[in-house]
């Protein structure tokens, strides 16, 4: 194996090393938000508590990644603006406590808004949906967003079922331990999420900035050309205009 190979996988390894790092380390900080809610909120895990308020504000993350990139990139803002705006339709449903103080679920009329109008929006700029999609999904990013979603949407509400943790429990059930699992999963979800958005939102802006960068290389050496093939201009007329003297 070269030299050039062994640095290649020597940084590959540290490189998942470190991500391994990251993430456990980000796993646990959920954790922590969660034992943290427990021992010091007067109502642990209702719906002002620090469990939710982290909820509500890594989907808040998720949303203004993809908003970023929406406006940052024309040409694939259809499909940004539709994951815009069906994260924000999960914030306005996470909300639903803030809503409530007007009318009770009034939380619906809002979020149908936010849904119908990144829609229509994305209706409207043909061209930049479909393609970004399917380009979106061959990013490994999709796959850590999928599992998240897939957790809060699906496996939280479905482990965090009453009626399975009766099951579990009988006379001795508690509420508590139901929310703590409901609630628990569901943060590691949204943990997911926000780290899928960040991670694409960071890798398209590598990308923005090499190719920027390969643009401004580009226009460099097309005037250090303009400025060869103007003073070669010059010179053919210097020398024309000698021969006429001679």
């Amino acid at each position: 194996m070269s030299r050039d190979s062994l640095l290649e996988a020597r940084r590959l390894v540290i490189q998942s090393i470190m991500r391994f790092v990251y993430v456990a380390l980000g796993m646990a900080a959920l954790v922590g938000i969660l034992r943290l809610d427990l021992s010091l909120s007067a109502d642990p895990l209702s719906e002002t508590a620090l469990t939710e308020i982290t909820q509500e504000v890594l989907l808040a993350v998720s949303a203004v990644c993809f908003a970023w990139l929406a406006r940052q990139l024309p040409q694939q803002r259809g499909f940004y603006i539709l994951v815009a705006g069906f994260f924000s339709t999960m914030l306005i449903r996470e909300l639903d406590v803030l809503f409530d103080l007007i009318q009770h679920g009034f939380w619906v009329y809002p979020a149908t808004l936010t849904a119908v109008m990144a829609i229509v929006t994305a209706a409207c700029l043909k061209g930049t949906t479909l393609e970004t999609f399917a380009a979106f999904l061959r990013t490994p990013q999709s796959n850590t967003i999928i599992y998240g979603l897939v957790i809060v949407l699906a496996f939280s509400r479905l482990f965090g079922m009453g009626t399975l943790w009766h099951g579990v429990m009988g006379s001795d059930y508690l509420y508590i331990v139901k929310s703590v699992v409901e609630e628990g999963t569901e943060l590691l979800g949204y943990g997911f999420i926000v780290c899928g958005s960040l991670s694409f939102a960071l890798s398209k802006r590598h990308e923005m900035k090499v190719a920027e960068q390969r643009s401004s290389q580009m226009t460099a050496l097309d005037a250090c050309s303009d400025s060869e093939s103007a003073a070669a201009a010059q010179g053919a007329k210097h020398s024309n205009m000698k021969h006429s003297n001679i």
